[in-house]
């Protein structure tokens, strides 16, 4: 058959396709990408506060100069006043949620974060001070505003740990591990005949792994500090059954103008932030072992290197030493991370 001849179907010439016709005819506008909502701020917003960082959940502020202290001069007939700077944490609206459930979701995540940094305080861990809670502006009409702001001491001296480990910590780890250690170490289970048949109760006692690399052997005395100040806060941490539930390096700060030549146990160098995922009255060591494993995985992706090991090593035995109910909650990450690595291996 000759092909001039042939029938012409719409697609064999752009011409005669409507829908590529009605494509060229339709203006750009609308198919280009929308750009992101920015949520509304809160109702005493000013254009003093300075954006630090923002999440799914949440918003954090910098208040310059926001509260002022006052307090009478020794001797003399006046008053002085102090300005400080503080944190306002913010959990702003989301417009994809009904405004009744967004309400109740907001004011509960909110007021468990609070009650999480009171209980810490309470058994002596170090985490910023609350300074005030506004739960009024979830029920402010203007404009759909439905965000509820806390505000905290502002930490100026502090850095992240994890900005301070990058600083500090070799990177580039090619150390290979033995997947029936626990990093460094190697874990085993005794006395579980004459103790209890329960696996969770079995003491665990952890025993120094040879390693290949001479240079993995060693760990700045200032890192070993750092790393049992860690486990030393974690310990207490689950000692009052307190989650932290987001349990990273960045979440974590430090003074680097504090020495660290302090007893680890009644003493820390380690304040811990951002209890947004945190939960109370959780006895269960299989919470607690998430809570470890959600840290160790932090601690190798964020800082991957040759003496991440030995750290997270001096972590996990300055926890032990200091956490009386380490036992089970161990052992029950060991079978959480032999999980980790199925999901791993298979997706």
């Amino acid at each position: 058959m000759d092909d001039s001849k042939s029938p012409k179907t719409t697609r064999d010439n752009d011409e005669d396709c409507e829908d590529c016709k009605n494509l060229s005819n339709t203006p750009r506008s609308k198919y280009e990408v929308k750009k992101t909502i920015i949520p509304p701020y809160p109702n005493y917003y000013t254009t003093d506060w300075k954006l630090i960082s923002q999440g799914a959940e949440a918003r954090i502020w910098l208040l310059p100069n926001y509260f002022s202290i006052s307090a009478p001069v020794h001797g003399a007939n006046s008053i002085t006043t102090m300005s400080t700077d503080v944190i306002c944490k913010e959990r702003f609206y989301k417009s994809y949620r009904l405004q009744q459930i967004n309400s109740i979701l907001t004011k509960s995540r909110m007021k468990s974060e609070v009650k999480c940094l009171m209980k810490a305080r309470k058994h002596g861990i170090d985490v910023p001070n609350i300074l005030g809670v506004d739960f009024n502006t979830a029920d402010t009409e203007c404009n759909n505003v439905h965000s509820i702001c806390f505000f905290m001491e502002y930490l100026k001296e502090h850095v992240t740990v994890r900005k301070y480990l990058n600083e500090h910590l070799p990177r580039n780890d090619n150390i290979t591990r033995d997947p029936d250690t626990w990093h460094g170490y190697e874990i085993s289970q005794e006395g579980a005949r004459s103790t209890s048949d329960n696996e969770d109760e079995r003491p665990i006692t952890i025993k120094k792994h040879k390693s290949s690399s001479k240079a993995s052997n060693i760990l700045d005395i200032s890192m070993q500090r750092i790393a049992a100040a860690i486990g030393t806060v974690m310990a207490k941490l689950h000692t009052c059954h307190l989650i932290h539930g987001d349990l990273t390096t960045s979440n974590m700060m430090i003074n680097p103008k504090i020495p660290l030549e302090f007893d680890y146990k009644f003493n820390s160098c380690i304040t811990l932030i951002d209890f947004g995922l945190g939960q109370t009255g959780c006895s269960n060591p299989e919470e607690k072992a998430v809570d470890l494993y959600v840290f160790e995985r932090a601690l190798i992706s964020s800082h991957p290197g040759p003496h991440t090991s030995l750290f997270l090593d001096e972590v996990l035995r300055s926890y032990k030493q200091y956490n009386k109910g380490s036992d089970s909650v161990l052992s029950r990450l060991y079978q959480v991370r032999l999980r980790g690595r199925k999901r791993e291996c298979f997706g």
